[in-house]
């Protein structure tokens, strides 16, 4: 599933992919629902792990190894075209929601992603408001907690 998400999310960094499986794994795990589901879709932590299984399986099939055993480049041809749905799968898997598994890892992989405190940092959010909230709107301006810019 690492290298999975480091295609989807096009991030190098470890500690920030790392993160992103963490919070994959403790989704999977969790007993908390989903919201919403189509009919006919399996849980998350199902859709997720049958994904990954077939996955394997497809990669088994053409290359005699598991996703995480190919070359970089057939892992992203691979990807591309389950992204497409250019992609025959295994005997017995043609029902699986391939689609639905795509956007939900992918889904699920962007949310973890974008609530990485490096990744706050680089888009500019400076976090939460909570616990004290914000007290100034003008440009240019720092809040009594801020260091101030002329060194005083």
């Amino acid at each position: 599933m690492f290298r999975l998400c480091e295609i989807l999310l096009d991030e190098r960094r470890y500690e920030v992919i790392a993160y992103v499986v963490h919070h994959l794994d403790s989704a999977l795990k969790s007993d908390i629902g989903e919201s919403e589901r189509k009919a006919g879709v399996p849980k998350r932590s199902e859709l997720i792990r049958g994904g990954l299984d077939i996955l394997d399986k497809v990669c088994i099939e053409r290359y005699g190894t598991t996703f995480a055993g190919l070359e970089e480049s057939e892992q992203n041809q691979l990807v591309k075209q389950w992204m497409t749905k250019n992609i025959n799968l295994p005997a017995g898997s043609s029902s699986f929601p391939i689609t639905e598994f795509m956007n939900k890892i992918l889904n699920e992989s962007v949310a973890a992603y974008y609530s990485h405190p490096s990744i706050w940092s680089e888009i500019g959010y400076a976090g939460p408001a909570y616990p004290r909230g914000y007290v100034r709107s003008e440009f240019g301006l720092t809040d009594p907690w801020e260091a101030r810019r002329d060194g005083k």
